[in-house]
């Protein structure tokens, strides 16, 4: 709980400072900020959220609790979007898992996880955002 409470401090912070000079700069982030910030009011016990703004990141670990999550992500434009889940950094050893491989803006995809896993983003034009829900 600790952990999530520095994260969320941390992201915060970040997206108060990307956020700043107030208007619509060139770049959207501004609204990019404004559109995390509603994510995070709008999370439930047991989500993860990511945000990412850089084409490539390795996030986690994880801790999923076993079952089945749904997958929500949400990108700009139509550009590539890979995003797999792994049990160690940078590793494709079972079990790997390649969830999402799609050029839509946004989507969802079931997946079934347990365990302490990393998510690996490949992204050809970030930001992007995932939320992984449990399903209950």
């Amino acid at each position: 709980m600790r952990r999530l409470a520095l994260v969320l401090c941390g992201l915060t912070l970040g997206l108060v400072a990307a956020g700043c000079g107030g208007g619509a700069s060139p770049t959207g982030r501004s609204e990019d900020a404004r559109a995390v910030l509603r994510d995070l009011r709008s999370l439930q016990p047991g989500e993860i959220l990511i945000v990412g703004r850089r084409p490539r990141k390795l996030a986690g670990p994880y801790t999923f609790s076993s079952g089945r999550y749904l997958l929500r992500f949400r990108q700009a434009g139509r550009a590539r979007l890979r995003i797999a889940l792994q049990s160690h950094r940078d590793s494709t050893a079972k079990p790997y898992q390649l969830v999402v491989d799609t050029r839509r803006p946004r989507g969802a995809a079931q997946v079934t996880i347990t365990g302490k896993l990393y998510v690996r983003v490949v992204a050809d034009r970030p930001p992007y955002t995932l939320r992984f829900t449990p399903k209950r």
